[in-house]
C-alpha cells in the first residue's frame, strides 16, 4: 500500500513536470516556426502571400490541402474543393489564410512532380516538428515510470529477501534454543527413569527439567502469539477498559520479579479513571512484554519509573530506567520482527519477538511506541514511550 501511494505521487509529479517542460518546448518550437521556418517554407513554395502571419498548424493544413490539389487530376479539384470548403468553415474569415487559399489554387495547376515531392517533404517536416516534442515527452515519461517501478520492485524483493534471511536466522536460533532445553530434559528424564541419579540430587534434576520446560513453553508461546497477530483475519476484541487499572494490574503481576532483583519501582499514574476501547488481553501482553524486558535485561538495583500523561489526542505512557543502554545499531531495529536485541545487551539468547509483538499490538490500537536513549540524563539512561490514541 505504501509503495502504491509512493508510485502514485511520483507519477503525478512526473506528469506535471513533463507537461511544464512540454509546454515550454512547444512554445519555443512555435515561435521558431512562426518567425523563421514558416516564412522560409512558404517563400520556397511560392505561397508567401502574408505568410509570416501563419502558424505551424495553419501551414500544416495548407500543405495538406496543397498536396491534395497537386495530386488531383488536372482541372478536376472536386476533392480539394470539398476539403477547402470544410477548412474555410472551420477557420472562419481569416483574411491571411483566405489569401493563401487563392494562391494555392493558382499555383497548384502549374507545377510538376518535383514540386509535388518538395511539398511532401515540407509537409512531413512540419508534421515531425509539430509532434516530435510529444513523442519525446511520452517516451521520457514512460521510461522514467518504468525505472521507478523497477526500482520499487527491486526494493520490495530486497526487503523480502532480508525478511526471509532474518526469519531463517530466527528459526535457526529458536530451534537451537528449543533443542538445548529439550536435550537437557531428555537426558535428565532418562537418568531419573533408569534410577541413575543419587537420591539427594533428584530434586536438583527435577528443578532443571521444570526450568527448561518453562523456557521451551515460553518460546513456543511467543512464536504462536506473533504468528496469530500477523495472520490475516485476526481482529482485536475491544471492550471499554480503564487504562490506568490495566497498567496497574500489569505492574502488580511483575512486582515480585522487580523485588527479587532489588529494583526500585516508582509509579506516577493518576488516581482517577480513563476509559478507552481496547483489547485488554492484548494490551496487557504489550505492557507486560516491556516490563519483562526491563527486569530481565537490567542489573540488580536498577530504578524504574512508570509515568502516565494525557493530552487531547494521545495518552502518553513513559517507562524509564537507569539500567543498561542499548547499542545504537541494535536500537534502530529493536522493534522489528526477528531482531534479537538482547544478544547485544546481555549476551543471552532471546527470541527477538517480544518487542515486535508489543509494537504490533500498540499499532493495532492506533498507537505508536518508540525507544528514547539519554546520553547525559542525571536519572535515566533510556525510555520506552507509548502513545495511545484517545477514543
Amino acid at each position: 500500500m505504501v509503495e502504491e501511494k509512493e508510485l502514485g505521487k511520483y507519477i503525478l509529479k512526473r506528469f506535471v513536470v513533463t507537461l511544464i517542460i512540454l509546454g515550454i518546448v512547444q512554445t519555443a518550437v512555435n515561435v521558431l516556426f512562426n518567425f523563421v521556418v514558416s516564412p522560409m517554407m512558404l517563400n520556397w513554395l511560392e505561397l508567401d502571400m502574408l505568410g509570416k502571419e501563419l502558424g505551424a498548424k495553419d501551414v500544416l493544413v495548407l500543405l495538406f490541402l496543397f498536396i491534395v490539389r497537386l495530386i488531383s487530376p488536372k482541372n478536376s479539384f472536386v476533392v480539394a474543393d470539398f476539403l477547402e470548403g470544410i477548412i474555410r468553415n472551420i477557420i472562419g474569415n481569416n483574411a491571411t489564410i483566405q489569401s493563401v487559399f487563392e494562391r494555392v489554387s493558382e499555383v497548384a495547376g502549374t507545377k510538376g512532380i518535383w514540386y509535388v515531392f518538395s511539398v511532401l517533404v515540407c509537409f512531413m517536416l512540419v508534421v515531425s516538428v509539430w509532434i516530435f516534442p510529444y513523442i519525446v515527452a511520452a517516451k521520457t515519461f514512460s521510461k522514467a515510470i518504468s525505472k521507478r517501478v523497477d526500482r520499487l520492485e527491486q526494493e520490495r524483493k530486497n526487503r523480502d529477501l532480508d525478511v526471509v534471511k532474518q526469519r531463517n536466522l530466527l528459526l535457526s536460533d529458536v530451534a537451537h534454543d528449543i533443542k538445548t532445553p529439550i536435550t537437557t530434559i531428555l537426558g535428565f528424564s532418562q537418568a531419573l527413569k533408569e534410577n541413575e541419579i543419587e537420591e539427594e540430587k533428584k530434586q536438583e534434576y527435577l528443578d532443571a527439567i521444570y526450568e527448561k520446560s518453562m523456557k521451551t513453553s515460553e518460546l513456543v508461546s511467543l512464536l504462536f502469539e506473533y504468528v496469530k497477530l500477523d495472520s490475516e483475519g485476526f481482529v482485536l476484541r475491544k471492550t471499554t477498559e480503564d487504562i490506568y487499572e490495566v497498567l496497574r494490574g500489569c505492574i502488580a503481576r511483575s512486582y515480585t520479579d522487580f523485588e527479587d532483583k532489588s529494583m526500585e519501582l516508582v509509579l506516577d499514574i493518576p488516581e482517577d479513571v480513563c476509559y478507552m476501547q481496547v483489547d485488554r488481553i492484548q494490551l496487557e501482553r504489550a505492557f507486560q512484554n516491556i516490563l519483562t524486558n526491563a527486569w530481565k535485561h537490567n542489573p540488580e538495583g536498577t530504578k524504574l519509573w512508570v509515568c502516565v500523561q494525557q493530552d487531547e489526542s494521545y495518552m502518553h505512557i513513559h517507562i524509564y530506567d537507569n539500567g543498561v543502554r542499548i547499542e545504537t545499531e541494535t536500537a534502530k531495529h529493536l522493534f522489528d520482527p526477528f531482531v534479537q536485541g538482547d544478544k547485544s545487551r546481555t549476551g543471552k539468547r532471546g527470541s527477538g519477538l517480544g518487542l515486535s509483538i508489543t509494537r504490533k499490538i500498540i499499532e493495532m490500537h492506533g498507537g505508536k511506541i518508540r525507544l528514547v536513549q539519554y546520553n547525559n540524563h542525571k536519572d535515566y539512561t533510556k525510555e520506552f514511550e507509548i502513545f495511545l490514541l484517545n477514543n
